[in-house]
């Protein structure tokens, strides 16, 4: 006969409660319920109040390392960022609107390793006790991924949480937008490589923390896309709504093999995703690009984008003005 089952047939010949009936009572006061609720939860309360109070105290254990981030913190903030950047990246940037507006992401909790990898908790309600809830049970599996043991829940990057936030949008974001319009969505490139360096992209001028970007408040913005609107072949105009699009990188280059230092304008465009392209992708403006890091390729570029903006705002006055007159009638 074992310890445990020696305490257990001593406590109930004696009237008593067992050793593991009296962890799981503790367990459930120490969450916060009162003594009247706890007598009166089933069994089945009782074991998940002992899991609910050794999850918190992992968690909170972590939190002393600080490891776990919830909602408030600003390690939390940092990666609900990051998983909009990537969603912008993947180019459906409407679902990092809604995480952003709608702070859907106050629900999920966050626990870190060392190398940016995190698990997820879900915030749930127990008994009118807050618990937060593993929950990459559920993420590895929409993800199609599996432990490595029963006893190792993999960490999972940003960019994986980000994958699992698409696929499960009809989900999460169900009641914010119609379904034909979640269905529409479809990533450019599935999170590959790229994507990730889109995001960092992204987040570097969305910061622009070392001022490196300019802006059309900037003097080097103006200065330089002055100069580039007086050639004879700019078509663009300086007021036009492009300038809201654009951003401009003054880099100094230094030429490896003459040791001769220039200036390259490189130039900087936001989509209607809000995605941030860079001079060396396609912006879709032109059927053949150059480079917008040239005097020649950012004029032809900037003259397309002012052309196709000026193009849109027509359509949509013409718009306007039809639904303005069939209503008079």
């Amino acid at each position: 006969m074992s310890l445990d089952e020696l305490w257990n047939m001593i406590a109930m010949r004696d009237g008593g409660i067992t050793p593991k009936q009296s962890i799981r009572l503790t367990c459930a006061l120490n969450l916060g319920l009162s003594k009247d609720k706890v007598e009166s939860l089933s069994d089945e309360d009782l074991d998940r109040a002992r899991v609910y109070r050794l999850q918190r105290g992992v968690q909170e254990k972590s939190t002393r390392r600080g490891l776990f981030h919830v909602p408030g913190t600003a390690e939390h903030a940092e990666i609900v960022y990051t998983i909009q950047s990537y969603l912008k990246a993947a180019g459906v940037g409407i679902l990092a609107d809604i995480v952003g507006a709608e702070n859907f992401a106050d629900d999920w909790a966050f626990r870190g390793s060392t190398q940016d990898r995190y698990n997820v908790y879900v915030r749930e309600t127990w008994h009118g006790i807050p618990v937060w809830i593993p929950h990459m049970e559920t993420m590895l599996r929409t993800l199609g991924l599996k432990r490595r043991s029963a006893r190792n829940t993999p960490f999972l990057r940003v960019a994986a949480i980000s994958r699992y936030v698409y696929r499960r949008r009809f989900d999460l974001f169900g009641d914010k937008l119609p379904r034909e319009a979640l269905e529409r969505l479809a990533p450019r490139e599935m999170f590959s490589k790229t994507t990730a360096e889109r995001a960092k992209l992204q987040r570097r001028i969305e910061r622009n923390e070392e001022r490196k970007f300019k802006f059309p408040t900037d003097a080097i913005f103006d200065q330089v896309l002055g100069e580039l609107s007086a050639d004879p072949t700019a078509k663009f105009r300086m007021d036009g709504e492009w300038a809201t699009r654009i951003c401009l990188q003054h880099r100094r280059v230094i030429h490896s093999d003459t040791g001769r230092e220039q200036f390259v304008d490189c130039l900087y465009y936001r989509d209607d995703e809000g995605l941030w392209n860079g001079p060396t992708v396609d912006w879709g403006l032109l059927p053949k690009e150059r480079l917008k890091s040239s005097k020649i390729g950012n004029i032809e570029i900037l003259n397309a984008l002012d052309a196709r903006l000026r193009r849109r705002r027509r359509e949509v006055d013409e718009q306007v003005e039809d639904g303005f007159f069939d209503d008079e009638n």
